[in-house]
């Protein structure tokens, strides 16, 4: 149903158009009822309203933190696993690290990455310093079982 306002010799009408079938329609004028018959060379098309449409919602998932890439064997190393700008480094020579704990904050592409330590040991070197750029597989920090 659509509703339309007219002026007609300086007098106002309300019409609402409740169907329209062929040439026919049903129309309600100054709330009466009224069949009509439409004359038109022009096919008279009439468009509902849109209902209101849901919005897809999306919601981005927590940011996991990195366990960064590490060698095998007694001695082992944190590597950066993407290039980017190191933000802040938490551990300093001699400190114990537990596996999860975050080591370095690494900034890449506007978002801050927090590399952690996929296991115990204890921070033989760090390799890096805040603010410095860093490629793809540097080597951030060496620890000893």
């Amino acid at each position: 149903m659509t509703t339309h306002r007219f002026t007609i010799e300086d007098k106002p009408y309300e019409v609402e158009i409740v169907s329209i079938t062929g040439p026919l329609a049903s129309v309600v004028v100054n709330g009466k009822t009224y069949a009509v018959t439409i004359e038109s060379s022009e096919p008279i098309r009439v468009s509902a309203p849109l209902a209101p449409q849901p919005v897809p919602v999306v919601t981005a998932a927590p940011a996991r933190p990195h366990v960064a890439r590490e060698d095998g064997g007694k001695n082992w190393f944190t590597r950066s696993p993407m290039p980017g700008l190191v933000l802040k480094i938490n551990v300093a020579e001699g400190q114990k690290v537990s596996r999860g704990e975050t080591v370095v904050v690494l900034d890449a592409m506007k978002m801050e990455n927090n590399l952690i330590a996929s296991r115990n040991g204890t921070v033989k070197k760090v390799h890096v310093r805040q603010g410095q750029d860093v490629a793809d597989d540097t080597v951030l920090v060496e620890y000893v079982a």
